[in-house]
């Protein structure tokens, strides 16, 4: 799996990196069911995805995740209905076969994704690691503040789960969750895909009391 090749900085360059190193396929199966997507490391032990990729499938699915061909079993630590908070956290135990390359536990970022900011989106289903921004047509504004949820593009099916990263950060910035039409004029094609922020990333851990080393906010 090879990172898309783009001229950056070398603090782009490390994040491009680190965001593959962190990529993860997701699969839940049942009999006559396979539902796929995308996740990221955020611990020596845990991964985040989008909780969707649950839905319709019975409570005793088989959850794996794999990269390269390498896939382990997994188990569900926590999740929400996607339609209220679309996060759900997995567990991997230790093995031979897949280990997070993470010694303490990602960062999340303190302050939203800005409209017009980029972001690099990350997916191991998709074989992708592309630039993207805060959608300027998705605009939240409160106390003098503007942040967005959206970022801008067509994302393929698959990439659900996947992690935003800011480039200027070493911190995840949101996990890809549904892709909408923009509702700005002109053309029809215009596409911009809802990540869950990481305030709402941080609400997640917290209200379920998942317990992650210091660093993590």
């Amino acid at each position: 799996m090879k990172a898309q090749s783009v001229a950056t900085t070398g603090a782009e360059i490390d994040i491009n990196s680190m965001a593959w190193e962190r990529a993860l396929q997701i699969q839940i199966e049942a009999p006559g069911k396979l539902s796929s997507g995308s996740g990221s490391w955020i611990s020596s032990d845990l991964v985040i995805t989008a909780s969707h990729l649950a839905n319709d499938m019975p409570p005793n699915s088989l959850v794996r995740v794999g990269i390269n061909g390498r896939w382990v079993n997994a188990t569900v630590v926590a999740g929400d209905p996607p339609q209220y908070r679309d996060l759900m956290i997995l567990r991997v135990n230790e093995n031979e076969m897949i280990s997070s390359p993470i010694k303490t536990a990602v960062p999340i970022c303190e302050d939203p994704v800005e409209p017009a900011e980029q972001v690099l989106v990350s997916s191991a289903f998709t074989n992708s690691s592309t630039y993207s921004y805060g959608s300027p047509d998705f605009v939240t504004q409160s106390l003098g503040k503007k942040w967005s949820d959206h970022v801008t593009g067509y994302y393929p099916a698959g990439t659900s789960g996947g992690a935003v990263y800011k480039t200027s950060h070493d911190c995840l910035a949101g996990v890809i969750s549904l892709r909408q039409m923009s509702f700005a004029t002109g053309s029809p094609q215009i596409y911009a895909t809802k990540f869950i922020t990481a305030k709402q990333i941080k609400d997640f851990i917290t209200d379920h009391e998942i317990k992650l080393p210091a660093n993590f906010f």
